[in-house]
């Protein structure tokens, strides 16, 4: 919504954002909309979550480059053991 919109078009989306999306709807500036929706955020009970985090480590691709860079060493090693 603009500075434009009238209050009809205003009031007609807060009710559809509310009642058919089930969401919520903010007016005013941006700054205070901000913090009206971080504290909601903390206000919730899904904020209370205590959780552990975990660390999963995937992938070691450095470990597949480092293999690839020894073996190329090595092969340039033999390559010039080999033309003496």
């Amino acid at each position: 919504m603009n500075e434009f919109a009238t209050q009809e078009k205003i009031a007609s989306y807060k009710r559809a954002v509310e009642q058919k999306a089930g969401g919520k709807f903010y007016t005013g500036n941006l700054n205070k909309m901000t913090s009206n929706i971080v504290n909601e955020i903390k206000e919730t009970k899904t904020s209370l979550l205590k959780t552990s985090k975990k660390t999963y480590v995937t992938d070691h691709p450095e470990g597949i480059l480092i293999s690839v860079i020894i073996i190329f060493l090595i092969l340039i090693i033999i390559e010039k053991r080999i033309r003496l």
